[in-house]
């Protein structure tokens, strides 16, 4: 029995992995300290470079790709409202977590 596996970067942009880390770390670094902020940026570095070190992506796909999406999608997103009331509702989604355990 065998297994579909993506282990080639035949079709691979943009880079769906370093996308999801470039929105993590832009959230970080709209509403986190400083310190937390600069620590999700070399996870972005530090989390995309096995994909690309495997052959699953190209360098183009997870830093040019991505990085080009996240550039048009993310200030519609952070320079407005939206993103401050999305954080704070998971605040107080976390915060009535909390009082229940």
């Amino acid at each position: 029995m065998s297994f579909k596996t993506k282990d080639s970067a035949s079709n691979s942009f943009p880079g769906d992995h370093g996308l999801m880390l470039m929105v993590f770390a832009s959230f970080m670094l709209a509403f986190a300290p400083r310190r937390i902020a600069l620590c999700s940026l070399a996870f972005v570095v530090l989390l995309s470079a096995p994909r690309i070190m495997v052959g699953a992506h190209w360098f183009s796909d997870v830093y040019l790709g991505s990085l080009s999406i996240a550039l048009i999608a993310l200030p519609w997103v952070l320079c407005t409202p939206l993103a401050t009331t999305v954080a704070r509702g998971m605040e107080n989604a976390l915060a009535r977590l909390k009082q229940r355990s």
